[in-house]
């Protein structure tokens, strides 16, 4: 099972995919580390894990990262390395599929009965 990367709310991380679509192709210029000030101020709100968890990542993955829904940042930083590196590696346009895919396995996960915290039944 993949370890949660507490991160602030959803609301405190950057832009989700429908602004990303929306915004101007000029966006505000990126500081040294290639990130915009939004995507820097969301960062530097990040828990200690959260931010190693986004230094790990590859320069396309990190890029990637900031194209994604909020609902699907904190997400792909839970990633297995070897998941992300899959869906990096599928076209753009199939990504969306994966990641019904992976969500589909995550609700499963939460909905096994060993995670509700219930005990089985012993008969």
């Amino acid at each position: 099972m993949v370890a949660a990367i507490a991160l602030p709310s959803a609301s405190a991380l950057a832009q989700d995919v429908d602004a990303a679509a929306d915004a101007p192709a000029a966006e505000a210029p990126a500081d040294a580390s290639g990130m915009t000030a939004e995507q820097k101020a969301a960062y530097d709100a990040w828990t200690p894990q959260g931010r190693a968890a986004y230094d790990s990542l590859g320069a396309d993955e990190q890029t990637y990262f900031w194209t994604l829904a909020d609902n699907r940042k904190e997400a792909f930083l839970r990633l297995a390395p070897d998941s992300r590196s899959a869906l990096m590696s599928v076209p753009e346009s199939q990504r969306e599929a994966a990641w019904q895919q992976f969500e589909s396995r995550a609700e499963a996960l939460d909905a096994s009965p060993s995670d509700s915290g219930e005990t089985p039944d012993a008969n």
